[in-house]
């Protein structure tokens, strides 16, 4: 390399693309999970709605590094199933166990 050659850089989007945008492009959260963005975007998005909660400001980093946080806590998946289906069940059984809570909550006032 000489010091005559110039060189270029060209700037990317973000993971996701701006702000909120995760919703419309899975892409990030699909590719961490292994998972396929048209069959299991139903999965993607409950996984991404438990996430972010009420929070306004979430980005996909943020979503990225909870999954990841869970995911480390749950170990590896047994041969059969899928990161994206161990995540998703995990979510589920929390989202019930909230429910009940609330229930049992209501009932002691």
């Amino acid at each position: 390399m000489g010091g005559d050659e110039a060189v270029t850089v060209e700037f990317k989007t973000p993971i996701g693309g701006s702000l909120g945008s995760f919703v419309h492009d899975n892409s990030p959260l699909a590719g961490f999970l292994h998972a396929d963005r048209s069959s299991d975007l139903d999965k993607l998005s409950t996984i991404a709605d438990f996430f972010r909660g009420d929070q306004k400001e979430f980005t996909d980093i943020d979503l990225l590094q909870a999954v990841r946080h869970i995911e480390a806590r749950l170990g590896t998946p047994t041969i059969n199933e899928r990161r994206v289906d161990q995540v998703l069940r995990y979510v589920t059984i929390q989202k019930q166990m909230d429910s009940l809570e609330k229930e049992r909550d209501a009932l002691l006032r």
